[in-house]
């Protein structure tokens, strides 16, 4: 039985039992020799440890990287820029057509009207007018009435056909 406890007793490396160390970390046994050993690879991890801290920390604080975000928030600004000019030219764009939309349909009622004026005057210069001819006008100018409160009813709307305006942009 004593020979069992020598050898749990022994070094890992060699087997020796003399000027014996057991490791806190490992809960290995080593002798003296092996025991400089062992503190000399645990230098070495030790060592490749703060190398990889110090790489990490230069990458962080690196130039290279802060010009890499800047290039993304560049990307960022140009699409705010682009989407910006899309909606405005749009909307200049559905502005124009509404306008000409506008002054078309009032110039045609105005055009209208104005015939319907020099009929009416016409008739009633000349006294030339009977109630089928009034009610003729009325009917015209409630026909004219209806057409201008029609464009009147004119809506904006939104398109979704599937392919969006804007693109939406993530990380």
């Amino acid at each position: 039985m004593s020979t069992l406890k020598r050898k749990n007793n022994s070094c890992i490396a060699c087997g020796t039992a003399a000027g014996m160390f057991t490791c806190r970390g490992c809960s290995k046994t080593f002798c003296l020799n092996h025991t400089n050993e062992h503190r000399e690879i645990l230098e070495k991890q030790m060592n490749e440890i703060i190398n990889n801290h110090n790489r990490l920390k230069q990458q962080i604080s690196n130039e290279e990287t802060d010009q890499y975000y800047k290039l993304l928030i560049e990307q960022i600004d140009q699409w705010e820029k682009e989407s910006i000019n899309k909606i405005y030219r749009t909307a200049n764009e559905i502005r124009q057509q509404l306008i000409i939309i506008t002054r078309e349909h009032q110039d045609n009622i105005k055009e209208k009207l104005t015939q319907l004026t020099q009929e009416i005057t016409k008739a009633r210069y000349d006294g030339n007018f009977f109630e089928d001819d009034l009610k003729q006008w009325t009917n015209i100018i409630q026909r004219l009435q209806n057409t201008f409160l029609e464009h009147e009813n004119i809506q904006i709307s939104s398109i979704n056909n599937g392919n969006p305006f804007i693109s939406k942009i993530s990380l």
